[in-house]
């Protein structure tokens, strides 16, 4: 049974029972063995006035209790999960929109491709804002953009100590080659930087 089944089966059969709340009237009395000889009464009100009785518990004490307690407690619960279900939806669809911000975000920082670019999978002219991700997920690129942040700031902190080096202009037209190129086919050691 599935959630939505199980709250419209609470709620059907609370449309059809007597309205409630109902409560128990009595415990259930014992003859000298023990054994049930008057039983507990759950009732349902009908008046300020007045009440009737809707069922008899012979058994036990804590049935009629349960009985009487369910009426209630079955409706409220699938009142409460209803809403649950609801908030779960939401939460589902924020955390998937938010999920896709970060990915454009940071796939726009790491230069990829835009779905204009890439006709053959059918991206649009509509499409130049989006950029396409491939398997990637958020947690993947920025995972990728930390690794391409530390090349980055190693590379500067090697550009910085280049100061006095007589090989400088050529390390240093490398590097900006590196920078201006996203370091594209480039190592660090190509660069002479490591």
């Amino acid at each position: 049974m599935t959630t939505e089944e199980l709250i419209a089966e609470i709620e059907r059969l609370d449309a059809a029972a007597t309205i409630g709340p109902w409560r128990v009237d009595g415990t259930i009395r014992r003859d000298g063995k023990g054994r049930p000889n008057l039983p507990a009464y759950i009732e349902v009100e009908l008046s300020a006035e007045d009440s009737a009785t809707i069922i008899e518990v012979w058994d036990k004490d804590e049935d009629a209790e349960l009985i009487a307690s369910y009426r209630t407690l079955a409706v409220e619960a699938a009142r409460r999960l209803r809403e649950a279900e609801k908030d779960k939806a939401f939460y589902k669809d924020a955390a998937t929109r938010q999920n896709f911000e970060i990915e454009q975000i940071l796939g726009k920082a790491l230069g990829y491709p835009t779905f204009d670019t890439l006709p053959e999978i059918g991206g649009t002219t509509a499409d130049k804002d989006i950029v396409f991700v491939f398997m990637h997920t958020a947690e993947s690129i920025a995972e990728e953009a930390a690794t391409r942040l530390r090349e980055l700031t190693d590379a500067h902190g090697r550009l910085q100590s280049l100061v006095g080096n007589p090989d400088w202009h050529r390390q240093m037209a490398a590097s900006l080659d590196f920078f201006e190129n996203g370091g594209e086919g480039k190592t660090l050691a190509d660069l002479g930087l490591e």
